[in-house]
């Protein structure tokens, strides 16, 4: 459900810098993807992996004394740091966040499919609309920031 938040919140972000500043439609797609999807979804992704423990147990249906959930917390928390940082820092500073973005969502897509095959975990957090977006996002967000970058 936060996923479909969020992608709401990219899209409004994305009308709102077009009707106020008219940068090119590219430009403002990929930041609002940036800062959005990589930076406020990462940095609620750290509060829910590393404050709301029980919650986020029960949703991935993992062992309450996993510390892999804190520790993805704070990738998150890098992550979304850089997305962030994406409102101000642009060009290069936007390829390099997307592709850290886009390695630890594939990451976490090959994790949520190998606990699929190896555990029969089908649960909603480790087989349902996360592990879509763990593929669809890079793949959204690559395409869109080669387009970024060839454009110049």
């Amino acid at each position: 459900m936060f996923m479909l938040v969020f992608l709401l919140i990219t899209l409004a972000r994305t009308v709102l810098e077009m009707w106020l500043w008219h940068p090119p439609l590219l430009d403002a797609i990929v930041e609002s993807l940036l800062v959005v999807q990589v930076g406020l979804a990462g940095l609620y992704a750290f509060f829910s992996h590393y404050f709301i423990l029980d919650k986020s147990f029960v949703y991935f249906a993992r062992p309450s004394n996993d510390p892999l959930q804190q520790k993805m917390g704070i990738a998150h928390l890098a992550l979304g740091v850089l997305g962030i940082l994406c409102c101000w820092l642009h060009g290069s500073f936007w390829l390099a966040t997307g592709i850290a973005a886009i390695i630890l969502w594939l990451g976490t897509a090959l994790t949520h499919i190998e606990e699929l095959m190896s555990r029969r975990n089908v649960h909603l957090g480790n087989a349902g609309a996360l592990l879509l977006s763990d593929i669809g996002m890079p793949v959204l967000l690559l395409s869109l920031l080669g387009a970024y970058m060839i454009k110049g």
